[in-house]
């Protein structure tokens, strides 16, 4: 199976990339926009791809021809978007509806990675069929683009998601695992929200569900995510803990108090029984994850 996988720098990109260079069922064309960062031994190429020009990715599958495109390809400053709405709009929602027509015009299996933040966070067990109210720009620009697929797209898939963590060597940006840790390893006192909740997802249990996904061609929403609904700050700590951090450098503060550009989901975790049933998914827990983040790097001792 040819698959095209964009977004490839990214952390979930980079999972993703991983997972499918070492499968002998696959032949990957991973892209980004820039040049690869940490390429990989394996069977695999990679080509520099913005997805904004829609005649770059119709020249691209005219030479690769895949059978599927796994989008992670985005925007994902939530606080960016919202000052920058032209922008967040271009990448999350235009070009994807650009992406579903060629998709449909090659006959490819779509699958766009969204998230957690198309719903209002008024619930913890969301599941697939649940109405999206988005509380900021980039939930609204993620849903959008999910309706047009939803509408449209003659093979599609929607992978949805929330918080998801891990390492990867040479990140250019954190997720809040790393962020943490970073942080408190150098002495850096941090504020962390104490009212937002949220199901932690480790990037290898995404990976290896979008994987499934695409080897099983499964159309349809599914919710991927962890099991375990927690604080962001009761995150904060667990990770210190975990690493034997000085969690006393960790400040409490309400999402009022921290005052970001745009709003948040106050709570939002996914009811996974469809991906259990349909995927066989069994997510790692928390401390699992840490433990597999640990094992990845010295640099997280």
């Amino acid at each position: 199976m040819k698959i095209l996988l964009t977004g490839a720098n990214g952390l979930v990109g980079q999972k993703i990339k991983k997972e499918l260079a070492e499968n002998d069922q696959v032949e990957l064309m991973a892209t980004s926009l820039h040049p690869e960062v940490n390429p990989l031994q394996g069977r695999y190429l990679f080509q520099t791809l913005d997805i904004t020009m829609s005649w770059q990715t119709e020249e691209l599958i005219r030479r690769f021809q895949p059978h599927t495109l796994i989008n992670c390809a985005a925007q994902a400053n939530v606080n960016r978007c919202e000052q920058e709405k032209t922008e967040c709009l271009k990448i999350n929602t235009e070009a994807v509806t650009e992406l579903t027509r060629i998709a449909n015009v090659n006959n490819i299996h779509l699958i766009q990675l969204s998230t957690d933040f198309v719903f209002a966070g008024v619930k913890t067990n969301y599941q697939e069929e649940d109405e999206a109210a988005p509380v900021n720009y980039y939930g609204l620009a993620k849903k959008e683009a999910e309706d047009h697929i939803i509408a449209h797209a003659r093979k599609g898939s929607i992978i949805r998601t929330l918080l998801v963590y891990g390492y990867v060597p040479e990140m250019n940006r954190n997720n809040l695992v790393t962020w943490v840790y970073q942080s408190l390893k150098n002495g850096k006192p941090i504020r962390v929200v104490n009212d937002q909740y949220r199901m932690p997802t480790l990037g290898e249990d995404l990976a290896w569900a979008i994987g499934q996904i695409a080897l099983m061609e499964k159309t349809g929403i599914y919710h991927i995510s962890g099991r375990e609904l927690m604080s962001i700050e009761e995150i904060a700590c667990r990770t210190a803990n975990y690493f034997s951090l000085d969690a006393g450098l960790i400040t409490p503060v309400t999402s009022a108090e921290l005052q970001e550009p745009a709003r948040r989901p106050p709570q939002s975790g996914f009811d996974l029984l469809k991906a259990e049933k349909e995927l066989d998914y069994i997510p790692h827990s928390f401390e699992e994850g840490l433990k597999l983040i640990e094992k990845q790097t010295d640099k997280m001792r």
